[in-house]
């Protein structure tokens, strides 16, 4: 039975095929790409997501496997997610309440 931190995934899939080299650096790549995108940039975090998703079809991993995969990073976008309320700046949403 595999978990889901295994290292390895057997393929033979064009990534699969891949050098080693090639896939650590477009990796590194993606990673250092998403880290750079400005705050905000929704649009690009998306499109970001979806090559992730488009780079885990043509492996032929499968969309439940990478999204299970990357539940490790669930406590990281927990965290950053209480930036919203504790950023300074203009209000999104406005309620009166009396």
């Amino acid at each position: 039975m595999r978990g889901t931190f295994d290292r390895y995934e057997p393929g033979a899939s064009r990534l699969h095929r891949l050098d080693a080299p090639v896939k650590l650096v477009a990796t590194l790549a993606w990673i250092i790409a998403t880290v750079l995108l400005p705050d905000g940039g929704w649009l690009a975090f998306a499109l970001s997501w979806l090559l992730l998703l488009a780079a885990s079809g043509v492996a032929q991993l499968g969309w439940g496997y990478t999204l299970r995969r990357s539940l490790i990073a669930l406590p990281f976008a927990l965290t950053a997610l209480t930036l919203v309320w504790t950023l300074p700046g203009p209000p999104l949403v406005s309620v009166q309440i009396g």
